[in-house]
């Protein structure tokens, strides 16, 4: 029996790894469902606010779920998060028993699906292919074997004499296609990526690693939500979390939702440190904040910047009503400007990369 549920736990697992570039933070789920030794459906987790593999597999599977066998690489959660609990969807479809792989390392949320298959009656078996299915979600695993401090990157590229883009909105490309490369793998190692409205109404970024490795989730703060339904932002390509500050416009929120983007309804003025208190309950830590000059003006005001890294190109851009890269109330006095230590300079090609540590 063992080689059986090791044989479809094996084929979950490959299906998981479908998510691999758009799911974090969340794991890489993969869930089969079988009937009379035959699979009926299959499943996985396609992106960071997106169905969970099991609600994917169950709505594939249909009537032929009831008195079936579900096998999903991640214990199934029983909590309301950013989605429903899987476990009462599987109960609720007449699921005969479950055999998952790895148990959830979130404390929080770990065997509370115990409880409600015992209650329904529902067989369940844990740690088929645990350990291989733990080495291809090291980074979820890891999240819960060490305490996580919010960590916040300010990123900006900029022209010699400070300038990121034209009073127009035209900024592309004031740095070189070596820089904008070392930017995509500098996502890669990030949480999330922060930027607002105007930029994606300006840009209208992916705001991905470009295949330099996993993709981050994409925060948008838009407070009166003017970005389009139709931005690159709220692609398949990576998970999007949206916040926003309105009452009206539903009818856009609901085609967001259905974009799989999670909404976030906040006060009138978005408070950026409740806003990063909310993110890291979502396990979102690194945040690589790349604008525009208002998001990153507002994060330097709150005291939240960590971390500087600033592009620059031999061009000189001018104009008065050019844009620059930190905006928000500033300082009033020299002697209260933001100090940064730890400064390095590498060059890429003829551009400049500083990057520095915030002095608190």
């Amino acid at each position: 029996m063992n080689s059986i549920h090791k044989k479809y736990m094996k084929i979950a697992l490959q299906i998981s790894l479908k998510g691999r570039r758009s799911v974090y933070p969340n794991p890489m789920v993969g869930c089969v469902i079988v009937k009379n030794n035959t699979i009926v459906a299959k499943g996985w987790h396609e992106r960071f606010g997106g169905h969970h593999a099991e609600i994917e597999a169950l709505n594939k599977a249909g009537n032929k779920a009831r008195g079936a066998d579900l096998y999903v690489t991640l214990e199934p959660c029983a909590h309301w998060g950013k989605t429903p609990p899987c476990a009462d969807a599987i109960v609720k479809a007449g699921i005969a028993r479950v055999i998952y792989g790895m148990p959830d390392p979130n404390p929080a949320t770990s065997c509370q699906c115990h409880n409600a298959f015992k209650q329904s009656g529902i067989a369940y078996i844990g740690g088929i292919l645990k350990r291989d299915i733990e080495f291809v979600n090291k980074d979820y695993c890891d999240i819960f074997k060490k305490s996580r401090k919010m960590h916040v990157i300010a990123k900006s590229a900029m022209s010699l004499d400070g300038k990121i883009a034209l009073a127009s909105g035209d900024s592309r490309w004031i740095t070189s296609e070596k820089a904008r490369n070392y930017v995509h793998v500098m996502r890669a190692g990030v949480d999330g990526i922060m930027v607002g409205v105007n930029t994606v109404i300006m840009d209208n970024p992916n705001l991905t690693s470009h295949g330099k490795g996993r993709n981050p989730v994409r925060i948008i703060i838009d407070p009166r939500l003017r970005s389009p339904v139709n931005s690159n932002v709220f692609n398949s390509a990576a998970g999007t979390i949206l916040f926003h500050s309105t009452d009206k416009l539903k009818a856009k929120l609901s085609a967001l939702k259905n974009k799989g983007v999670v909404v976030v309804k906040m006060n009138k003025q978005i408070d950026l440190k409740n806003m990063f208190s909310i993110l890291s309950k979502m396990h979102i830590y690194n945040i690589l904040i790349e604008g525009g000059g208002k998001t990153i003006g507002r994060a330097f005001d709150a005291g939240l910047v960590n971390e500087v890294a600033f592009f620059i190109a031999p061009k000189i851009v001018g104009g008065c009503n050019s844009i620059t890269p930190v905006e928000g109330k500033g300082v009033a006095h020299i002697a209260d400007a933001v100090t940064l230590g730890s400064v390095s300079i590498k060059r890429l090609g003829n551009d400049m990369l500083i990057s520095a540590a915030v002095v608190k």
